[in-house]
């Protein structure tokens, strides 16, 4: 039999053809221990049978990753983000003058909620001789969805205020544990 030439990737591993080696003409692919790709003759040498016994531990020994396998691991083990990058401040006084401008658009939003309410109700008095007048309530579906539309919007820009408040005046405990010291 001929020697069997192997191509490694980032993906796994491409075999190329072999004579006689069945149908298909290339050689089977499995996962060794270490999640590489290796071929069914390679596993043993070049040519020769896979041991019956071959597990995965015999075939950790034999195959030694490539050198951009090892530097993709040691990239990998470092994170997404360098080790120099530093965590944002939470201790942000101009979080302060954020939840103030919510806090005053949260104010108008209810305003404008009481208007659009106010308009999407109206009385409807029909006098009749001798009787009560009729009187009916019309409720006008664009006004009063706009009211809640607006008192939804600012009660969620009320408890993003408090967010910001908090995170103004709130230091974090390393901080405080360092300035003890």
């Amino acid at each position: 039999m001929s020697d069997v030439t192997e191509a490694r990737s980032d993906t796994g591993s491409s075999d190329t053809e072999t004579p006689g080696t069945g149908s298909a003409g290339t050689e089977a692919t499995g996962t060794g221990a270490t999640g590489t790709g290796a071929t069914a003759a390679g596993a043993a040498g070049a040519g020769s049978p896979v041991p019956a016994g071959g597990g995965p531990a015999e075939l950790a020994e034999e195959f030694e990753p490539t050198a951009e396998e090892r530097s993709h691991a040691a990239a990998l083990a470092q994170g997404p983000y360098p080790a120099t990058q530093a965590a944002p401040d939470l201790h942000q006084p101009k979080r302060a003058l954020i939840a103030a401008g919510e806090l005053v658009v949260a104010v108008v939003l209810v305003l404008v909620a009481v208007w659009a309410w106010n308009r999407g109700i109206s009385t409807l008095a029909y006098p009749l001789e001798g009787r009560d007048p009729l009187i009916s309530t019309r409720y006008e579906g664009n006004w009063l969805g706009t009211a809640v539309a607006a008192v939804t919007v600012s009660a969620i820009l009320l408890l993003d205020a408090v967010r910001q408040l908090v995170l103004a005046a709130r230091t974090r405990p390393g901080k405080a544990a360092d300035a003890d010291v």
